[in-house]
């Protein structure tokens, strides 16, 4: 999947990245990773006579593609962004963290440039109305 990822996350362009992100997550069924709703199983399951646990192989499952986002969403970073998240181990842990220290300031900055967009001119027009020109 990761040759369907041309953005590489920077301090600057979280929405891009986010955007083109979760289409391919949620098109592979993989977002539930990500928002909480693929709960992670139990990694141990009792046996049957309840004396000892056993692998749970639906856990086994669950990890084994958490690790493949994982190595995803590591692939998708920049250096920098990489060594802001190093120490998380799921995907739900590292998307969080992403979205605490890129999303807000992504959302500032979206904010700033359409306000900058309404007070443009180009002569006496405005960029509506300049735009409305072609």
């Amino acid at each position: 999947m990761i040759h369907m990822l041309n953005i590489r996350l920077t301090s600057t362009n979280f929405i891009l990245w986010r955007r083109q992100l979760l289409p391919l997550l949620e098109g592979q069924a993989l977002y539930g990773h990500i928002d909480g709703l693929i709960i992670t199983p139990p990694a141990k399951l009792p046996t049957a006579d309840g004396s000892l646990m056993a692998p749970n192989p639906t856990f086994i499952t669950w990890k084994q593609q958490d690790q493949r986002l994982v190595s995803l969403l590591q692939a998708s970073l920049t250096e920098e962004t990489l060594a802001e998240v190093l120490h998380f181990d799921t995907t739900q842990q590292i998307w969080t963290t992403l979205e605490s220290l890129y999303g807000g300031d992504s959302k500032q900055r979206e904010i700033g440039i359409r306000d900058q967009l309404l007070h443009l001119t180009k002569g006496s027009s405005t960029v509506r109305e300049f735009s409305k020109t072609f």
